[in-house]
């Protein structure tokens, strides 16, 4: 398995990693029009912390930054971590900021007073070839610190545009959500700008649809589910032309 493909599998397995309220406007009158979100510069330097802690494998930097809701789950202690979930996440997240990687913040964002969503996006060499991918959390706010959710009742499956190939420039976004309890609240970004988007009822398939045609090149797609319970996010890249 390449750095890449197992860095997918920890985001959905770690981070886990639509347009407001998953709800759209009614289809008489105006377009709808998807919710912006505020910036949140402290949920971008946290993630930014966390990615150069898995950079030097410094688990105990990485434990910090974990709510306490993950520490429960993915400790319960920083050794049961550092054997774990911080040696996955050194391994594959942290190639991103060490020599033969790379990478870029693509947003972050306030969703609500409890909670923001940060993501980035880079490559790892392998074999010497460039491979890409993405990285998305959903962050917990607590007053003026920003803490890792790693324990979200919520898993994600992108389903189209296929992660890592090439996409016609206005593509339909899909995604299996599936989560332990009801979603509250969905969300689709694609190069940090929310889409409307919506949760099928049976709560499986998060569209969305973009009608502004993206350039030739390398997109991120974000998405975001919010329960009563706790909140997660994913993220993927794929090409245009």
């Amino acid at each position: 398995m390449n750095k890449i493909a197992a860095l997918a599998l920890v985001v959905v397995a770690l981070a886990a990693g639509c347009g407001g309220d998953g709800d759209t406007a009614s289809t008489t009158g105006a377009a709808p029009q998807a919710e912006q979100y505020p910036d949140d510069a402290k949920s971008r330097e946290t993630l930014d912390e966390f990615v150069q802690a898995a950079g030097r494998r410094d688990a105990a930097a990485m434990y910090a930054l974990l709510s306490e809701e993950s520490r429960a789950k993915f400790g319960p202690t920083l050794a049961h971590f550092r054997l774990t979930a911080g040696r996955d996440l050194s391994i594959v997240l942290g190639a991103m900021a060490r020599d033969g990687g790379d990478y870029e913040h693509v947003m972050a964002q306030e969703v609500t007073p409890s909670w923001s969503v940060a993501a980035i996006q880079g490559y790892v060499t392998a074999n010497g070839e460039e491979q890409h991918g993405a990285y998305a959390v959903a962050l917990r706010r607590l007053g003026d610190e920003r803490r890792i959710e790693l324990a979200a009742p919520v898993t994600f499956n992108p389903v189209t545009p296929e992660p890592e190939l090439k996409s016609e420039s206005t593509p339909d976004i899909a995604t299996e959500v599936s989560a332990d309890e009801p979603v509250l609240r969905s969300i689709v970004w694609v190069d940090g700008e929310a889409l409307v988007s919506n949760l099928g009822p049976e709560q499986v398939i998060l569209s969305a649809e973009v009608t502004t045609p993206l350039d030739k090149g390398r997109h991120t797609v974000v998405t975001y589910a919010e329960t009563q319970g706790g909140a997660g996010a994913n993220a993927f890249t794929f090409q245009v032309g």
